[in-house]
């Protein structure tokens, strides 16, 4: 093993792009999934959206009435979806006891709570405000809300923040275009029922339009991203297999007079083949402990462009140089050159 890197340098450098591949395709396929609003709601939830058309004196509704609606209504969910310029979000009411959402909040009532609190992204809390008491502050709503807390998100893609819609209590602006998630179980359809016949009364020129069976679209989505993850992961495997069966080949055939002289010289044919297991053995080392280096340089230095979970890192340093070792010995004994043939060329 004069040097086991000047005939393989090219499979170092194939394990350890197949071990980032890998550990990125693995995380994907092991995401946390960003939530959507519809994964906080019963099959019963419907979307309102609210259209302001008229600009003459007719009634305007305010955002006070609305939410005194939100509060008379008993076990009701309201999440609202927000797509601000910098930042995206939810803000939710929630009179449910049985409502939770984990993966943000501990305690349950937060979002029921006589003051406006949020939850913001780690990454963004420092666009927060701290006030002459010593608290974190955001606007929303054209309110302050008080940052009761931070998360860290796993997904780029992830909501920005999290709050209650408490600033839309005794909130006397006009309600223009409104989207939003309703979900009161059973009782789901009479209450959409109220807010539209809130909007119609009068001269009212709102227009209000209720839509159900809300999540089958982005559960399509969903499978349809799992199907594509999938399949990535069986091309990454036949990549494997494919490009590590052609460099174990390659490397035989330009080793094949090195092989012949030990033979030559008295070797066994044997403790050759050993030999060159030993030797692929470190070079699958190398290029895992290559790929491990450079998948972890990705995941802190990618500004969450790319998002590589340190298990699935860990997993695909180990199962890519075993699976091409495991190619190694199988491809070893087709290509090998068999010991009669070396006597042959002896003889020759």
């Amino acid at each position: 093993m004069k040097n086991i890197l000047h005939y393989s340098k090219q499979i170092v450098v194939f394990i350890a792009c197949t071990v980032v591949f890998a550990a990125v395709v693995l995380s994907a396929f092991f995401r946390e999934d960003t939530p959507s609003p519809t994964s906080f709601l019963s099959e019963n939830a419907v979307l309102i959206d609210i259209f302001f058309n008229s600009d003459d004196n007719t009634e305007n509704i305010t955002y006070a009435q609305l939410y005194s609606l939100f509060e008379e209504q008993p076990e009701l969910t309201v999440i609202k979806p927000y797509n601000g310029g910098y930042f995206t979000g939810m803000q939710i009411f929630s009179n449910n006891p049985n409502f939770s959402i984990p993966h943000y909040a501990s305690e349950n009532d937060i979002f029921n709570k006589s003051s406006s609190l949020l939850l913001l992204e780690e990454s963004i809390k420092d666009y927060t405000v701290t006030d002459i008491n010593g608290k974190s502050l955001f606007m929303l709503n054209g309110k302050e809300h008080e940052a009761a807390g931070f998360y860290k998100s796993n997904s780029a893609y992830d909501y920005s923040f999290v709050s209650n819609l408490y600033s839309f209590y005794k909130n006397n602006n006009t309600v223009n275009c409104e989207q939003f998630y309703i979900d009161c179980g059973t009782a789901t359809t009479d209450f959409s029922k109220k807010i539209d016949r809130l909007f119609s009364k009068g001269d009212s020129k709102y227009n209000v339009s209720v839509r159900r069976n809300i999540g089958s679209k982005a559960l399509f989505h969903g499978d349809f991203e799992n199907a594509v993850i999938f399949a990535s992961v069986i091309l990454v495997i036949i990549i494997v297999c494919f490009g590590a069966t052609v460099y174990i080949k390659i490397m035989i055939g330009k080793r094949s007079k090195e092989i012949f002289c030990k033979f030559l010289c008295g070797a066994e044919l044997s403790i050759i083949r050993r030999e060159f297991i030993n030797e692929f053995a470190i070079i699958a080392l190398i290029g895992s402990v290559t790929g491990t280096l450079m998948s972890i340089f990705l995941n802190f230095f990618s500004f969450h462009i790319v998002m590589i979970k340190i298990s699935c890192i860990i997993a695909s340093a180990i199962i890519v140089p075993v699976l091409i070792f495991l190619i190694c010995l199988l491809v070893q004994r087709l290509v090998f050159p068999k010991e009669n043939e070396l006597q042959r060329r002896i003889r020759e």
